[in-house]
């Protein structure tokens, strides 16, 4: 794979992951909270 689709992939992917991780600390945050 060439840099460009690199960074492509990783543009495309970064809105995902973002959404998971706050996804992720909501879930924590109520297990703490309890």
């Amino acid at each position: 794979m060439t840099p460009t689709a690199v960074v492509m992939m990783v543009v495309v992917m970064s809105p995902l992951w973002v959404q998971l991780a706050i996804e992720l600390t909501r879930s924590i945050s109520r297990k703490v909270n309890r």
